[in-house]
């Protein structure tokens, strides 16, 4: 199971942590698993790291790969080449993601058992068929291929004046942006896979 999460709304030893690396979008997947592992390879222009978080203290021990990847230079490199499976135990988040020149990317994993006291609750909204097409565009899409997605799945004309898109707007699953263009919301990133 898996949900995205808005930054503030998680407790504060993960706000601290994603703070220290640098994470700076609004929101972050939050994953339900057992076990994790160290290795989370890189790529080029990227470095990878791997932190595990307390969330009763929230002590934080970081680590991190060789920019682009595994190397010869740096052959014991955990986060690069690690990939023994390790018990993710309660009271314990692994907070795994890339940096480099197109920004930070990381995702949060935590057993199972903490799972539901770090999720706010979960608001369902019915979707129509349309409104589901038009979700999974905006979650796949970057914004200047939408209006080709709303073209080949025949949901009209793309914007905000759209009907569909004024529903998933009233739903608070879209947002739309001072310019008019328009954004997915946290609660509409979690409204695709409902």
């Amino acid at each position: 199971m898996s949900r995205y999460v808005a930054v503030n709304e998680l407790p504060p030893t993960l706000r601290a942590a994603l703070k220290t690396l640098g994470y700076r979008r609004k929101d972050i997947q939050v994953k339900a698993q057992e076990t994790y592992s160290m290795a989370h390879g890189g790529m080029k222009g990227c470095q990878s790291f791997t932190t595990m978080v307390s969330l009763a203290t929230g002590e934080a021990h970081t680590s991190r790969g060789s920019w682009g990847g595994a190397n010869p230079f740096n052959p014991n490199n955990a986060v690069d080449l690690d990939t023994a499976t390790r018990l993710l135990p309660e009271g314990y988040a692994v907070i795994t993601g890339t940096t480099g020149y197109k920004g930070m990317f990381a995702d949060i994993a935590v057993n199972p058992a903490n799972l539901a006291k770090l999720l706010p609750s979960a608001t369902s909204a019915e979707l129509t068929d349309s409104e589901k097409k038009a979700i999974e565009i905006f979650c796949r899409y970057k914004s200047s291929y939408r209006r080709e997605g709303f073209d080949r799945e025949g949901l009209g004309e793309y914007g905000p004046e759209n009907p569909t898109v004024k529903a998933l707007v009233s739903k608070g699953l879209l947002k739309v942006l001072g310019n008019g263009g328009l954004t997915v919301t946290t609660a509409g990133r979690n409204a695709r896979s409902v």
